[in-house]
């Protein structure tokens, strides 16, 4: 409960604290008068798994009635916060962009940018989407469906490199593509998307819709990690909003040098692939998303 841990924030309330905008209110390009105020702090604090980390959830109540929830991370890295939050500011005067170009706004292409605000060195708040999933939680879900553990992957995949290299053989691009064929055999088929979205969707109009939107997303961040050299997209960074087909992306940065400085280029041996399309994706988004 939010009255155990902080009493002055289960006290709020706008009668005694007016016009305080919610966190992240003003980094939007807002309109006079169409800016949401807090009203309240929810009494109820959550313990989430999520980004590929422990965080609190709270739920803020705005002046309109609606509940805005935000994820509370204390054990963030400040220079990777710093870079993750440039790029998001990159990101939003890219918006400003695609709003004014008319074949861009017409298919209502924009990056999904959550807002995040920095209270601290390694503290910070990020807005949520309670209904938000990740690739590793879908792949997880199907794991526990099927009675496997979520770490069968890893296993198998380094007992089939011990077992390669037990018998004094190397390992060559061969052995690691048979490796990723069992895989997709046994434990990752390439139907676990679309599987995933039959299930969660009732009827095709939803289904069709949701394609649709996470197609234009994916493409979208896909061009943008390979036209401006970013880390990797990995499968706990892209995550699904189940209640609008959008797709935002968590820990996506420049991918810089530690010692040099110097964004790294994806043609290097750091990038094998210059952006994230698996078999699994391939098969949901079908050719003519491609």
């Amino acid at each position: 409960y939010l009255e155990e841990k902080c009493r002055f924030l289960s006290n709020f309330s706008r009668q005694t604290f007016d016009s305080i905008a919610l966190p992240g209110e003003f980094i939007s390009k807002m309109t006079n008068g169409s800016n949401v105020y807090i009203a309240k702090f929810m009494p109820r604090v959550e313990v989430v798994f999520k980004d590929n980390t422990i965080a609190r959830r709270i739920f803020i109540r705005g002046h309109n009635g609606r509940i805005y929830p935000y994820l509370i991370f204390n054990d963030v890295s400040p220079i990777e916060a710093r870079h993750e939050e440039r790029f998001l500011q990159f990101q939003r005067l890219t918006n400003m962009y695609f709003c004014k170009n008319k074949e861009t706004a017409r298919r209502l292409l924009n990056f999904t940018i959550p807002k995040v605000v920095a209270y601290g060195p390694a503290n910070r708040l990020v807005e949520d989407n309670v209904s938000s999933i990740s690739l590793l939680e879908i792949q997880k879900q199907y794991l526990a469906s099927k009675s496997l553990s979520p770490d069968i992957c890893l296993s198998k995949y380094f007992e089939r490199l011990s077992a390669v290299q037990s018998k004094n053989g190397q390992v060559t691009q061969q052995v690691l593509r048979d490796i990723v064929a069992e895989m997709q055999d046994t434990v990752a088929p390439p139907t676990l998307i679309r599987e995933w979205a039959f299930q969660t969707y009732n009827n095709a109009t939803e289904f069709w819709h949701f394609r649709k939107l996470f197609t234009q997303q994916l493409s979208l961040s896909n061009l943008c990690e390979y036209a401006f050299f970013l880390n990797p997209l990995n499968p706990e960074m892209l995550n699904f909003h189940r209640d609008s087909g959008l797709v935002s992306i968590s820990y996506f940065r420049f991918d810089i040098h530690d010692e040099s400085g110097e964004i790294i280029n994806p043609n290097s041996f750091a990038h094998q692939v210059p952006f994230r399309l698996t078999h699994s994706i391939q098969n949901f988004i079908t050719k003519c998303g491609l």
